[in-house]
Formats: structure tokens, sequence, C-alpha cells
């Protein structure tokens, strides 16, 4: 029962706080994964360290019950505290100072508790493998708790309420006396009922206009009025303010393209109030679709300028696309920029021939894409370029018009070029517009700018931006990149194919000097599980962000999936540890790992929904976690063993982050695993004339 608490308390704080660090960081994934880095960094400290005293179990339960709360605060304050401009982003040096300052406390905590509980178990005569399997099975519970919150709009500090009920829980059933806990439970009930006020006073430390905020399964929403005017904040990145002038520069440069458009479809934009700016050109039909009720919701109670929320279509927009059977003559989307994983799947290759399938011949597609006013930096010229290339390998026709908004119009006919035309067709239609004109018009189409961002991108040498390339993802997390390290001056990472090879033979010739060193062999074989489990994770979690777009309501329930793959894997292990397994169980299973990689590949390639991603992420878990039991058979204390696993994983969620998925693409992260097996299995492979038994460390 111990072990289980200790799962359930664990995942169920991780997701708690990597949610508030995905809000501090204006819902960047890339925070999910180094968060994930610096919590098993942590956990694996905590496990490694010093010598396990059972006594000690109950007053870590009580440590990580007070943490479990208190990194909660600290992460909602977490920019007034390093003094960081609410609206300026987090860049790499304060993102990985403000992960370690909320996660690593709590992660190492969460290390200690497992390693103590475990040994406790193993003391009692209960297997390592099967000790895993019940953590494994507990985390799996947290993880449904963790995902039922958003859906049901619970405030975050009930989560974290939840956490240290299950640490409290711990302590007294390591013999914590039932009298003190009492007291500390009815402190934890009292949070748990008053969890809103709780939350949305913390919440008001970075919005003190605050009126409103609420988490939805896509992000958390806040509502800040200031005299009448209304700011809308989503994962606290501004989205809309009531003096913003709107997409007008969208809608013009695109509605002016045709004498008269039948139907329009406009995605995302109705914080923006975009309906008024299209109905001067009297189109017959307009289908609104917005990706998040919840915003839309809240929204209209202090937007009284929008039109009823009965008037939209909800959805996410690649679904909706996928499986709408009608034709549009313009299509304008008013997504957010491809500054993360969630907002770039709406500038893959992809999504525009979505957006192609629904359009009627001759029909147009618009796009905006912020960018400097008057001069592009490099980054900026390759994530227009990369969005044009996509474009331009679907459409005919393809102008980019720059801006302090860029529109990207396309066509499969040609564009209307033709000044007068553009400019007779907007007199006509007499928008209520409060900066465009005909003279703006002309100025869009005619200015330096346009001809100079036609050169640009002419010789700009990109590949396109694809669902499995992220390549705006990439130069966005080189931008971060750069402004820690101003001479980096990266332009592009080599392809996968100039240094996986390389990389893989190296590691080869690494471990022959390491295989008669049977403790280092072993921590590279479980170090490796650890790393091959991160990285299929991290590109499972983001596959099923590209694809379905609400990482932030399934984060919970795919950390499930995975922790009972592996608590299966562990208790299968566990039984093959059990019986004369051979010489090459471990080796074997390190060759399972790399298949089941290069399956999660084919997968990728041919797409999947959430249940063939619960399918690859729940294997994953399971391959990992068989080699970990099998190397856990005949050890004294799991510390160690369960420190390597974690400093592997950490290792894997930090190149996953950084390098492989970013710059190499998901098909080729997944290939990198299967591909450093071989080495790891090099490492544990029998030597002639010792069998090779999998081992233990020694305290």
């Amino acid at each position: 029962m111990i072990l289980v608490l200790v799962g359930a308390a664990s995942l169920l704080a991780q997701v708690v706080l990597l949610r508030e660090l995905g809000v501090a960081c204006y819902g960047g994934e890339i925070i999910y994964v180094l968060g994930l880095a610096v919590w098993l960094v942590a956990g694996a400290i905590g496990a490694a360290w010093g010598r396990s005293r059972h006594a000690a179990l109950a007053p870590t339960a009580l440590v990580f019950a007070v943490l479990a709360v208190a990194c909660l605060v600290l992460a909602r304050g977490l920019r007034p505290l390093l003094g960081v401009t609410q609206g300026a982003d987090l860049d790499l040096g304060w993102l990985v100072l403000g992960s370690v300052l909320v996660l690593a406390p709590a992660g190492g905590v969460a290390g200690a508790l497992f390693r103590l509980a475990a040994d406790r178990r193993l003391a009692e005569g209960g297997a390592g493998g099967r000790a895993y399997a019940l953590e494994c099975l507990g985390a799996a519970g947290g993880g449904v708790l963790a995902s039922a919150l958003p859906a049901v709009g619970a405030p975050a500090a009930l989560g974290a309420a939840g956490a240290s009920l299950a640490a409290l829980g711990i302590a007294v059933s390591a013999g914590f006396a039932w009298r003190r806990a009492a007291a500390g439970c009815t402190l934890l009930v009292l949070l748990a009922v008053f969890a809103g006020p709780f939350d949305h006073a913390l919440t008001r430390w970075t919005h003190p206009d605050l009126v409103l905020t609420c988490d939805t399964p896509r992000g958390r929403v806040t509502f800040e009025v200031t005299e009448g005017r209304t700011a809308v904040f989503q994962d606290d990145a501004l989205v809309h303010g009531s003096e913003d002038p709107g997409g007008e520069e969208l809608v013009h440069l695109a509605a002016t393209q045709r004498d008269r458009f039948a139907r329009v479809l406009v995605m995302g934009g109705w914080l923006e109030n975009l309906e008024p700016q299209l109905a001067a050109y009297d189109p017959l039909e307009t289908v609104r679709l917005e990706p998040d009720r919840g915003l839309v919701r809240l929204g209209a109670r202090f937007l009284r300028d929008r039109a009823p929320a009965t008037d939209l279509v909800f959805g996410d927009p690649r679904a909706w696309l996928r499986a709408a059977d009608d034709r549009f003559d313009l299509v304008v989307s008013a997504l957010p920029d491809p500054v993360s994983a969630r907002a770039n799947r709406f500038w893959t290759r992809g999504f525009v021939e979505l957006c192609a399938s629904r359009l009627a011949p001759g029909g147009i597609l618009a796009l905006r894409l912020r960018t400097s006013e008057n001069l592009w930096t490099p980054r900026q010229g390759r994530r227009v370029a990369s969005v044009d290339r996509a474009l331009r390998e679907v459409f005919a026709d393809v102008q980019v018009l720059p801006g302090s908004a860029t529109v990207l119009l396309a066509s499969d006919l040609p564009l209307e070029r033709d000044l007068d035309i553009l400019c007779a067709r907007f007199d006509r239609a007499s928008p209520p517009a409060r900066i465009a004109s005909t003279a703006w018009l002309r100025w869009r189409w005619t200015g330096d700018r346009t001809a100079e961002a036609t050169a640009l991108l002419a010789r700009t040498d990109v590949p396109a931006n694809t669902d499995l390339l992220p390549v705006c993802f990439g130069d966005t997390l080189l931008w971060d990149l750069g402004r820690l390290l101003p001479g980096l001056g990266w332009r592009s990472v080599p392809r996968p194919a100039r240094w996986l090879a390389p990389a893989v033979i190296v590691a080869a010739i690494a471990v022959l000097g390491l295989r008669r060193r049977q403790q280092v062999a072993l921590a590279l074989a479980i170090g490796y599980a650890g790393f091959a489990s991160m990285v299929l994770t991290s590109v499972l979690l983001l596959h099923h962000q590209i694809r379905h777009g609400v990482l932030y309501r399934d984060l919970g329930l795919l950390l499930t999936l995975a922790m009972l793959g592996q608590a299966a894997g562990a208790w299968s292990g566990a039984r093959l540890g059990n019986r004369r397994s051979g010489r090459w169980l471990l080796p074997g299973l390190l060759v399972l790992v790399s298949c089941w990689s290069f399956l999660t590949t084919v997968g990728l390639l041919l797409g999947s929904g959430l249940a063939t991603t619960a399918i690859w992420i729940a294997g994953a878990g399971f391959a990992t976690a068989l080699v970990f039991a099998a190397a856990c058979r005949g050890a004294e204390s799991l510390g160690r063993i369960y420190a390597a696993d974690l400093a592997g994983g950490s290792v894997g969620a930090l190149l996953a982050a950084l390098l492989l998925i970013p710059f190499s693409g998901l098909p080729a992260a997944t290939v990198t695993v299967a591909a450093l097996a071989f080495p790891a299995a090099l490492a544990v492979w029998p030597l002639p004339g010792r069998a090779a038994d999998s081992g233990s460390f020694a305290e």
C-alpha cells in the first residue's frame, strides 16, 4: 500500500507542477520535457543519497506533503520572485533555474520516498521488480486524477492538496501517530474545500486586476479588467486586448482577393472580433470555428461586443477539417503563432493540406504570422520561409506580405495583384476599419519590405515545416538559446544521417572498455532503459499534441498509460528474474527495446489516434521496465539502480527537448533510441568464460 501511495503522490505532484511551469512559460511544451529532466535528476539524487533507514520513511513523507503545496505556491509566483517582467519570455537560463526551484525539492524527496519504501519491502521479503510495479500502479492512479482536474475545471491547488493527502497516508502507514496526522489532514481538507479562493489569490500575484481564472482542457484562461479595458490571457500569454484593432490586416488582404465569397471559414479570431470586418464583404455564409470552448464561455461574460457563443462551432481545427465535407471560398486562419508544438501544428504542410482539401476551386487560404515590423532576424526569416515552403508544396500561387503581422495568401489559381482592382473591392465593401484603407492596401502590396521579403525567402534554404520535422519549433528554441548565448550563431543542425552512425560507433567503442566492470556495465544498461523510456515518451507526447492539440488535458492520462505499461513490464520482469533466464536475458531485452523503437517510428509515419498512441506509450513503458526489473535480480537495495534509471531518463529528456525532436524530427529521435540499444546490449554481452548475470550495485 505504501508503494502505491508513493507512486500516486509523486505523479500527481509532478503533473500539477509541470502544468504550473507550462503556464509560467506561456504554454511552451519545451518546459514539460526539461521539467521531466529536472524531476528525474532530483529523483536520482534522492534515491542514491546516503543509506536507507526505514524509520525515516514517515518524516520524509511529511516533508513531501509540505513541498507539494509549497512548490505550487513557488511556481505561481516564479516570475515576481525571479524579477522577470510580466509578459517577457523566460530565456533558457531563467527557465532552467525556475524548473530547478519548483521541481527539484519535490522530485528529490519523491526519489528518496521510493527508495525507503522499496527497501522496506525488500527487507520484508518482497521482489524489487514487483516493488517498482506497485509504485507504477500508484502513479497510474495519480495520473488518472491529474487528467480529471482540468476536465472539470478544478483548480491546481486541489491537485496539490491531493498529493499532500497521499503523502500523509504514507506517513500514517509508516507509523506516524494518527493524532498528529489528524491536524495535517484537517488542514489539507480545508485547502481542498477552499482550493478555488486559494488558487484565485495565488493568481493575483501576477495578475493584480484579475476577475476570473479557470483551467480548461487546453490551458489556463485568465481575464483582467482595468478601467473598462479587458485583457485575456491563455497560459499567461496575452491573446487579446480590448484596444487591439483586431485582425484587420488579415481580413482585408484576404477578402479583397475575389469579387465575392459565397462561403467563408474563420478559424480562431473570436477574441479579435473579425466578424464585422468580414461581414462588410457580404459573404453568403460564415462558419466560425473556435478550438477552445472554455475560453469563449468565460470570455462571453466580459466581452459584450462579441456575438453569442451559440453562433460558433467548437472543435480542434485539424480534426474538424479532416471530418468536414463542406467547401469554402475563403479560409482564414487566425490561430496562434508557431512558438510551441501546440501552435506549430497549425503551420505545417499537413495542416495546409487539410485546408486545401476544404477549399473550392480558386479558393483562398490566408494565414497571419507575427514578425518584426521592418527587419526580419535570420530566425524570423527561416520561420516564414519554412511556412512559405509548406504552402508552395501544396498551392500553385503564394504571396507573402510582410508587416507587423506578416500575411501569407495561397490559392490553386493566380492571386489578384492589380492594385486598382484590390482597392475598388475595398471601397465597395466600406468596412468599419480603424487602420485599413486604400492607401494602406497599396502600401502593403508595393512597399520595399515586400520585395525584400520575396528575395529573402527565395535564397533561404530551409525545409518545409511539417508535423514530424517542426522547423518553426526548432527555430524558436534556437532563438531562446541565442538570447542566453549570443555567440551561438547556429543556422542549422546537422541531419541525423550525418551524425547517427558515428555516434553509435563511438558509443560502441566506449562501452568495450567498460564491459569487464560489471557494475558500470549494468549501470549503462539501466541508464539506457531510462534514456529510451524518456525519449519515446517525449516523442509520443509531442506527437499527441500535434495530432490532437490537448496535451494540457491529456498529460496525466498519457503518463498514466506509461506507468501502467511500466507496472506490467516490472511485474513480468520480476517473474523472469525468478526463473533460470540464462546468459542472454538482459541483452535480449535491450534488443526488444530497439525493436519497439523501430515500430514506434513506423507508427509515427502512419499517424495515430489516441488509442494507438496509448498502445505505443504503454508498450515503451513495458519494454523499458522489463530491463529495470531484470536488473533488480538479487539486489539488496534499489536505491542506486533506481538512480541509474532516473539519470538515464534525465539525459534522454534533455536530448529529446534540446536536440533530437526540434532539429532532427520525431522519427529520427526514435531511430536514435533504436540504434543506441546495440551499444547498451554490448555493454552487458556475456564475456567468454563468465556467465552474464544482471548483478546488483554494492552499497
